[in-house]
């Protein structure tokens, strides 16, 4: 009942279902068992989970692959179940294409700073977001998202 009461709120990986419930207090042998049972009437799919979680981050929250690898990684995702699907997606979707649209949205928020304040703040912004500086610098000043007369 625990279980589906999580599921009811949200998706959940396997691990994330388990970790929950055996926080409760829940014995480890039932857990595995309710676990395997709510796979096999598939209500607990890793890789749907994976895409669902994806989809939503990029749709709400936009970040590198890489610190999407690490939060499906926290959430005991298997590797080998979430890099495929992870290299699907981002083989779509480019990290400047991601960019882009980050920066954007930022900068239409951010437009009472000052040009040298404003680009401070989205760089940090964007490496917060799991962006590399050199990716960052290339999208932001050659793509001439900001001048560099902003520095």
């Amino acid at each position: 009942d625990q279980m589906l009461r999580y599921l009811g709120i949200r998706a959940h990986s396997r691990q994330e279902l388990r970790r929950k419930t055996l926080a409760k207090g829940f014995q480890p042998d039932h857990v595995d068992e309710a676990l395997d049972a709510l796979e096999n009437l598939k209500l607990i799919d890793d890789a749907q989970f994976v895409r669902q979680f994806i989809h939503n981050e990029l749709t709400l929250r936009p970040c590198s692959k890489n610190l999407l690898l690490e939060k499906l990684l926290q959430k005991g995702v298997d590797r080998a179940i979430l890099q495929p699907i992870l290299d699907e997606i981002y083989a779509t979707q480019s990290p400047e294409e991601i960019i882009h649209q980050i920066a954007a949205r930022f900068l239409q928020r951010q437009r009472h700073l000052t040009p040298p304040k404003r680009t401070e703040k989205l760089i940090r912004h964007l490496q917060g977001k799991g962006f590399e500086w050199e990716l960052i610098n290339w999208v932001l000043y050659d793509s001439g998202l900001i001048d560099r007369q902003e520095e």
